[in-house]
């Protein structure tokens, strides 16, 4: 049960961190933060065993896939 709890601290923890980190620089910029922390989640050497595999790594990589979509189209409008 302690386990299950310090996982939630922490990826509560990671998870505040990012979006202080992506309100700072912005969208264009958190989108390259997701790819980053996509390929650490999948890493052994990162995660030890608690790698994110089968489909929630799927649902990562999509939600990483639709931000650098919004990125794209808002950087689109502001051209237009």
């Amino acid at each position: 049960m302690l386990e299950y709890c310090l996982r939630f601290l922490a990826g509560g923890i990671a998870v505040s961190a990012l979006a202080a980190l992506g309100d700072t620089l912005r969208s264009k910029s958190f989108a390259a933060v997701m790819i980053v922390m996509m390929n650490m989640t999948a890493r052994v050497e990162v995660m030890g065993k608690f790698t994110v595999t089968g489909g929630l790594r799927w649902l990562g990589w999509a939600t990483t896939i639709v931000m650098g979509i919004c990125v794209v189209v808002m950087g689109l409008t502001w051209v237009v």
